[in-house]
């Protein structure tokens, strides 16, 4: 391959130009140029040369450290153990997909912009997203797309259960008091009309009036249909596609849940948010939950094994 790559430079460049150039530099000229563009570089000046192809290998090494295909990893992953202290594989731990790798680079000027020391690359198209979180860990989102299980209908069925169950004292009881009104409204109606009506001249009392308005209270118990109807337009019956996104999700530690407020977590973390959760992780003195493991180790649901040589 080096043969046939330097006999085709050849044709365009001298012979002392050829041997000043690196291996990378003939690669991307050999690689990544045109026949034209290689013609316009022919008779310009070495440095000239080297600056074209500084280029392609800037933008080269800007993608391999942000996105790469599936099918490029094998090839590049010796090369990201040659420019790392160490390489992670991310595997979700609930449907096995690879998302990408967690690297820590030899040379931070590599990445001015590193992450709490760590740099994600993704692979493929399995990870929406990532983000360092406040405990010091990395937090990810899986996107890999899922066939839907009778495990996985009958879990989201457990949770749609457990929903209604914690939901239903409340709506009990908005419903009990509403119908309470509306009983107290149409009993004194009633009564009213008993008393007034000319053709019950015996009826003078409300004790009267009352034993002829026949209606029973509402009670706990003789709502329950209710109740049922409002919990089944509350939480609909989920319908099942073929496939679904897995929906790993472990981009926010529970202690910044409990402490942020949501709108924050949608949109961006104020400082005294960020105080706020580093306070709490002192008092109940917080660790994230990190197993290792004889591969690497474990975040929550995600795996991080180590690439060996």
């Amino acid at each position: 391959m080096a043969k046939l790559r330097d006999q085709h430079l050849a044709e365009y460049f001298s012979e002392d130009i050829l041997k000043q150039l690196d291996e990378a530099e003939k690669n991307v000229l050999y690689d990544e140029f045109s026949n034209s563009e290689l013609r316009l570089l022919s008779g310009q000046e070495l440095d000239v040369v080297r600056g074209h192809a500084a280029k392609h290998l800037e933008a080269e090494f800007s993608r391999r450290f942000n996105a790469i295909k599936e099918d490029e990893y094998p090839l590049l992953k010796e090369w990201y153990l040659s420019v790392s202290n160490s390489v992670h594989e991310i595997i979700c731990s609930k449907c096995g997909a690879l998302l990408g790798i967690e690297i820590d680079t030899k040379d931070d000027s590599i990445n001015p912009n590193h992450i709490e020391g760590k740099f994600v690359v993704a692979i493929g198209d399995k990870m929406f997203s990532y983000r360092p979180r406040l405990d010091g860990v990395m937090g990810y989102q899986c996107a890999n797309v899922v066939d839907v299980t009778e495990d996985v209908k009958n879990e989201a069925l457990a949770e749609r259960e457990a929903a209604m169950k914690a939901r239903r004292p409340k709506i009990e009881a908005e419903i009990l008091e509403r119908r309470k009104e509306e009983f107290k409204e149409q009993y004194d109606r009633n009564v009213r009309s008993f008393i007034d009506d000319e053709e019950f001249p015996k009826i003078k009392t409300e004790k009267q009036a009352a034993k002829m308005f026949m209606a029973t209270p509402p009670t706990k118990e003789n709502i329950q249909e209710a109740v049922d109807i409002n919990l089944a337009l509350e939480f609909p019956e989920p319908i099942f596609a073929d496939k679904v996104y897995c929906g790993n999700d472990t981009r926010w530690s529970q202690i910044e849940i409990d402490n942020i407020p949501e709108d924050h977590i949608m949109t961006s973390l104020t400082e005294s948010d960020i105080v706020k959760v580093k306070q709490e992780m002192n008092i109940s003195n917080y660790e994230p939950d990190v197993q290792q493991t004889k591969k690497g180790y474990k975040v929550e649901s995600f795996e991080l094994r180590e690439v060996k040589s």
